[in-house]
């Protein structure tokens, strides 16, 4: 498997976890629906129910906010990226890409943090969130370095540049 089609499995894998639950949070209620507060080791009063909450990414996203469409970008940009990465694979554009991966990378992370931060535990989609950015992550890595030795060593050995340093990838 090629470190572009890694690349494209984390930005797939990055968009499907923001269909999960983010993080929760949990409190406790009797029959009417009223909040009960039950100290932590303490035995829950009887009639009592644990009532949990999912935060989902997307759940309070206003489109008219201008500052929400930030989430979306958080999500999407990998697909994006790893789209143009593989029309360009070298010259100005895919350099200035590949410049701008680890600071979109460190955005998405601060944003999904930042979701998971509302609720008191994280959930699956945090969990898939953060994985799948470290997936493509380290294919991004891997193949900046391919790119960079073969540069160096074009540029070592007075050749021309090759046709695409990620081709044999």
């Amino acid at each position: 498997m090629t470190m572009h089609r890694i690349k494209l499995a984390g930005a797939v894998l990055l968009l499907l976890s923001a269909a999960l639950p983010m993080s929760s949070c949990s409190h406790f209620e009797d029959a009417e629906g009223n909040r009960v507060t039950v100290a932590e080791g303490e035995a829950v009063p009887e009639g009592v129910q644990k009532v949990v909450t999912y935060n989902y990414a997307f759940e309070d996203f206003d489109a008219a906010e201008a500052a929400d469409w930030l989430l979306p970008a958080a999500f999407l940009w990998p697909l994006l990226v790893a789209g143009l990465l593989w029309r360009w694979s070298q010259g100005p554009v895919a350099v200035m890409l590949r410049l701008a991966e680890p600071v979109l990378l460190v955005g998405s992370a601060y944003l999904i943090a930042a979701l998971v931060a509302w609720g008191e535990r994280p959930e699956a989609g945090a969990y898939v969130a953060f994985a799948a950015l470290a997936i493509y992550a380290g294919a991004a890595v891997w193949e900046d370095v391919r790119c960079v030795r073969a540069w160096w060593q074009d540029r070592r050995s007075g050749l021309p540049p090759q046709a695409s340093p990620t081709a044999a990838t």
